[in-house]
């Protein structure tokens, strides 16, 4: 007599059909790749941040970094997307999202935490306006300063950037954030002739 084979009965749920695994990998680098759209916001305290282009490099070069485990893991997950089945363009591009997107997201979460946590210490100088300038695209409005032998740009208001001429010296207020890289806060009434 053969004995009938059981069926285990899992408490976890059948296995997810490769076409809704597809579908959640696809919308999960949709949601990270629009959401690395709002880390356009903090880029403006990048300027405001001393050696603030080191500082985004590091950080891109960390989202990198912390997207291929996730890649790596959907991949694992869902077979269809490491065979040699054909994968159309659009699932291409955005994996291709979730690598830019982190790269965007990360170096923007990174500002925002140096820039709000910040050391108690302040360092409050005078320094000399180098230049001004406006951004042709984006209209803002910068100062430069020189801040530890480098030529440092200044995000500021058009109402401050109005009040100052190159040569004028302007209080700052630099403060060493979470990550170790110093932040400049400007005032608007911290300017003399």
């Amino acid at each position: 007599m053969q004995k009938k084979k059981r069926q285990k009965q899992g408490a976890l749920p059948a296995k997810i059909p490769a076409s809704i695994q597809l579908k959640i990998v696809n919308i999960i680098c949709v949601i990270i790749g629009i959401s690395s759209f709002f880390g356009f916001l903090f880029f403006d305290d990048i300027d405001n941040t001393v050696d603030g282009i080191r500082f985004f490099f590091r950080f891109a070069i960390g989202g990198f970094f912390l997207a291929t485990p996730l890649y790596v893991l959907m991949n694992w997950i869902v077979p269809e997307l490491r065979s040699g089945k054909k994968i159309d363009k659009t699932r291409k591009s955005q994996l291709f999202g979730l690598f830019i997107g982190f790269a965007i997201l990360t170096p923007a979460i990174a500002i925002h935490i140096n820039r709000t946590h910040l050391d108690e210490n302040s360092n409050i100088r005078k320094y000399l306006i180098l230049t001004k300038s406006r951004g042709s695209r984006n209209r803002g409005n910068y100062i430069f300063v020189k801040i530890n032998n480098e030529k440092e740009r200044i995000v500021v208001s058009e109402e401050y950037w109005k009040s100052v001429q190159k040569g004028d010296s302007i209080l700052l207020n630099i403060q060493k954030g979470y990550f170790g890289y110093d932040n400049i806060f400007w005032d608007v009434n911290s300017k003399w002739k």
